[in-house]
């Protein structure tokens, strides 16, 4: 995870049901040293006028803040999105190959539902339910 790739500068995913097809993943650490995670899409078809057809948008994870959380992200993602197994993408991410030159999600389609939901500490975030789309 020392690899350091240029960032995206889509637009994040907004609220609303969206399907999604992967261009690339990027990851790398950041200035400051600290590890992000990027998969890049193509809008397929949403219901946010935010994301028209054919427009881009980015899916940001920070290891900064909350590293267990976002590896927990990332394995959802894959797991839940793409259909890996827990070990496929645990190993995926070692072997760097969802972002790294083989590119293993390129051109995969993934359907997201992302909602606004409330922390402990009555924080909003957003919350991203994946799920394959054949």
């Amino acid at each position: 995870m020392d690899a350091v790739k240029p960032g995206s500068r889509n637009p994040p995913i907004e609220l609303g049901v969206h399907d999604l097809q992967v261009n690339r993943c990027v990851a790398g650490k950041t200035r400051t040293g600290w590890f992000y995670f990027v998969a890049e899409f193509e809008v397929l078809a949403s219901d946010s006028p935010k994301h028209p057809k054919g427009s881009l948008v980015s899916y940001f994870i920070s290891f900064k803040d909350y590293p267990d959380m976002a590896k927990r992200q990332l394995l959802d993602l894959l797991m839940k999105g793409f259909g890996l197994s827990e070990k496929e993408a645990k190993d995926a991410i070692k072997a760097e190959s969802v972002w790294g030159k083989d590119q293993l999600l390129a051109n995969e389609k993934v359907k997201v539902v992302v909602r606004e939901a409330m922390s402990k500490n009555n924080k909003k975030f957003k919350d991203y339910a994946w799920n394959e789309l054949k």
